[in-house]
């Protein structure tokens, strides 16, 4: 069912427009309310997001067929994700829409198995994919949505019920958890921020939780004397580590690079962030469909983590 729209003071001085019905990014019909200068929609295809009357302008405009407006539905469902409403306001709208219009197939592909995943409760059991519906979460066109769940069927990751359900066949489920490979068991390669910001994240959180906690040798670099060339040393680290723990804190380009080469290993990358930098604008859409652990504080860290690598990584510790 589509909600309307509900009412936020806003400080905008923007005049009011006459009253409008429905959503201005996917143009579905929403209930009436009164014309507040910063207007809250609920859209079930788009999702709770603010718009000041300039964006609304501005969208309202577009063609319904435009490509901006599926990336900006597909901003704001990933903002609903992780419990945000994001404001739009001015041109804002732009370049939130810009930075998912360019979503790669695998990517997409992702998403939607990661959805089937999310509404599974039981081994085997049916879930729905709603085409008209969830595809802002694949960051995706409505037109795509279709040759995306016939390519995960042929690659015998999702299997079609007859009432056009969907199950996560066993190879669906290997694809989501992956177990790693290779690599000297009992090691972890820790990916991160250089910045002192993070030092007690490390010292307090990620160290304490892979060592003490789960019984495995961690490989920083940032901790580590070396003469050699430092790419080189990251990619031998990297081959040699049984698993990687990768945190996005700050968004560092190597990060994205280690965890991205990890996973080409074939390796197990566990995925972390602070709370507060787990953003739409800030993390790259490829990454975000990834199970993050979110933590606000150095013993949440600790706590999250070490619960991770036990449940994923062989001959963890246990407690």
């Amino acid at each position: 069912m589509i909600k309307g729209y509900e009412i936020r003071p806003s400080a905008s001085s923007l005049e009011a427009p006459s009253q409008m019905e429905t959503c201005p990014i996917c143009r579905r019909q929403l209930n009436k309310d009164s014309q507040p200068k910063l207007r809250m929609y609920s859209c079930a295809v788009c999702g709770e997001y603010f718009l000041d009357w300039k964006a609304e302008a501005d969208i309202r405009s577009l063609p319904a067929d435009d490509r901006r407006l599926a990336g900006l539905s597909a901003y704001i469902r990933d903002a609903n994700r992780v419990g945000e409403e994001p404001e739009l306001a001015g041109s804002s709208w732009l370049r939130a829409a810009d930075s998912y219009l360019h979503a790669s197939v695998a990517t997409k592909l992702r998403r939607v198995l990661d959805r089937a995943g999310q509404l599974t409760t039981r081994a085997g059991q049916p879930v729905p994919i709603y085409e008209a519906l969830d595809y802002p979460l694949f960051f995706a066109q409505p037109s795509e949505v279709s040759y995306l769940l016939q390519a995960l069927s042929d690659q015998e990751l999702l299997k079609r019920t007859p009432d056009d359900g969907f199950i996560v066949t066993p190879k669906g489920w290997a694809q989501l958890e992956p177990s790693g490979v290779g690599g000297i068991a009992g090691t972890c390669f820790v990916a991160m921020s250089f910045k002192p910001e993070l030092d007690t994240a490390y010292d307090k959180g990620i160290h304490p939780a892979v060592t003490e906690d789960c019984g495995f040798e961690v490989i920083q670099l940032s901790r580590v004397e070396h003469s050699e060339n430092i790419n080189d040393r990251i990619i031998a680290e990297i081959r040699r580590a049984q698993f990687l723990v990768a945190d996005f804190t700050f968004h560092a380009a190597g990060v994205y690079f280690e965890a991205g080469f990890g996973l080409g290993l074939g390796k197990l990358v566990i995925w972390t962030c602070r709370r507060d930098e787990f953003k739409p604008d800030k993390v790259h859409f490829d990454t975000r469909p990834y199970n993050h652990i979110l933590w606000d504080n150095e013993n949440e860290l600790r706590q999250k983590l070490a619960n991770r690598v036990r449940a994923l990584v062989n001959n963890a510790k246990r407690t």
